[in-house]
């Protein structure tokens, strides 16, 4: 959608407005001030954030409220995608059991991220899940819709 593509936009141009700053103030090249991942949004951010003259805290409020607004539309656009084929591959399930199993199943396999372990977890989730894996669900989506209808 529009929204989506602009806030897209404006996420890019802030990111690398703070990295590209952070990287000035630190005499280092732009890839060097901080790696991909949870980093960038819980490092670079909150310190720049902190640099703020009017209100540092409102600001940091409301970033972390845009955080967790993108984080649950990301979800929602996913679960709808896998409650959507479950649903029309079996017409007679409810839509609402399969809508609060798939949640449920979403939530458990997110507790993972919560134990000791979690941070090595995510970064091995973030580094190897956004290549080929992604390529592979793509093509079975497609089958998916493909054969369904």
């Amino acid at each position: 959608s529009i929204a989506d593509t602009f806030t897209s936009l404006l996420a890019g141009f802030v990111i690398f407005s703070i990295l590209g700053n952070l990287a000035f103030e630190l005499k280092v090249p732009v890839k060097d001030v901080v790696d991909s991942g949870p980093g960038l949004a819980f490092v670079s951010y909150p310190s720049a954030l902190a640099k703020f003259n009017f209100l540092p805290q409102l600001f940091s409020v409301l970033f972390f409220l845009m955080l967790a607004t993108l984080g649950l539309g990301s979800a929602t656009g996913l679960t709808s995608g896998i409650i959507a084929v479950a649903c029309d591959t079996n017409p007679r399930w409810s839509k609402t059991i399969v809508t609060g199993i798939i949640c449920v199943a979403g939530f458990l396999i997110g507790l993972v991220y919560i134990t000791p372990g979690g941070q090595a977890i995510l970064t091995l989730v973030d580094f190897f899940g956004g290549g080929f894996i992604i390529f592979v669900l793509a093509m079975i989506e497609i089958v998916s819709v493909s054969w369904i209808y």
